[in-house]
């Protein structure tokens, strides 16, 4: 028999949201906390990232008024956030098992901070399961939820979503997804 989360609820396990200043985090945190909140200690955390948009703070703060919580900021001192910095001191962007500003910069900072037993709420997308999927082989003993998954939520549900919140996306999302201007033509 498989337990869930609310069968067990003496074990309790933190539930850890990460946040990457994207819709598709932003949405999974806020039902994450719709589903957890009340029974769990829900932790929210951010790997600030040096070359990231600025508009991605302001995107970070308007969430954490949707969420009704502060987001956890993890920055890396070793290489100063910086992507830049790592490829500069690492002599590679990629190799065969991902960005070395990835690895450095955001999961071994997250790794740093976590605890046993932590629960890790992923902003995979629908048409981004076969990342969980990934996920679950490599980490067999890290319980990991996709909240979007789940509820078959793809990206663009997640953007509607947060502009239904009254938050305006971050700039490179809607970068993403605007219209050129005759001015920028």
């Amino acid at each position: 028999m498989t337990t869930t989360l609310q069968e067990a609820p003496q074990a309790l396990p933190r539930i850890v949201c990460q946040f990457s200043c994207g819709a598709a985090s932003a949405v999974a945190t806020k039902l994450a906390l719709a589903e957890y909140g009340a029974t769990h200690d829900v932790q929210i955390v951010n790997a600030f990232l040096a070359n990231e948009h600025q508009d991605n703070r302001r995107f970070l703060a308007d969430c954490e008024g949707w969420f009704g919580r502060e987001i956890v900021q993890l920055r890396d001192e070793k290489y100063g956030a910086d992507a830049l910095e790592v490829f500069r001191r690492e002599r590679f962007m990629k190799n065969r098992y991902g960005a070395a500003c990835t690895k450095l910069l955001k999961r071994r900072l997250l790794d740093t901070w976590k605890q046993p037993g932590d629960i890790m709420v992923f902003g995979f997308t629908a048409e981004e399961a076969d990342r969980l999927d990934d996920f679950r082989e490599r980490n067999p003993d890290r319980p990991a939820i996709a909240p979007l998954i789940e509820r078959g939520l793809g990206k663009d549900d997640c953007k509607a979503m947060v502009q239904r919140a009254g938050i305006e996306l971050p700039f490179m999302t809607g970068w993403a997804t605007r219209t050129p201007t005759a001015s920028a033509a």
